[in-house]
């Protein structure tokens, strides 16, 4: 979808998983005031429908294993007839996509996990 009138962009923030917490992943990202971030997840903002990539079957946005960089986009979340831009706010390699083309989201539903890439 191109920069229409119908479309936001929403950044939202990353989760951070950490080492001498809730860590689910073996890999160590950069620290994070004293704790090792493993891994973040990015959450949807707001009830939706997610949307992978700009056109339905097409390529989506991210698949797992790809580097994104702070900015980038992931997906899109529409509401209400709105297109929503999801995009990342550091940079990290996506390790999986917890969310199908098309899937009813919910608020603070996790849309992905991301491993932080190391400074």
């Amino acid at each position: 979808m191109g920069s229409g009138d119908d479309e936001e962009d929403c950044y939202v923030n990353f989760i951070d998983v950490v080492k001498s917490g809730q860590a689910t992943t073996p890999r160590d990202g950069p620290d994070q005031g004293g704790q090792v971030v493993t891994e973040t997840l990015i959450l949807s903002p707001f009830q939706g429908t997610a949307y992978l990539g700009p056109s339905p079957g097409g390529k989506p946005f991210v698949e797992v294993g790809q580097t994104v960089q702070a900015g980038q986009q992931v997906c899109m979340v529409e509401m209400m007839k709105m297109h929503n831009a999801i995009n990342a706010d550091r940079a990290g390699t996506i390790s999986a996509v917890l969310v199908q083309e098309g899937q009813t989201v919910s608020k603070n539903q996790v849309l992905f996990r991301v491993r932080p890439l190391l400074a």
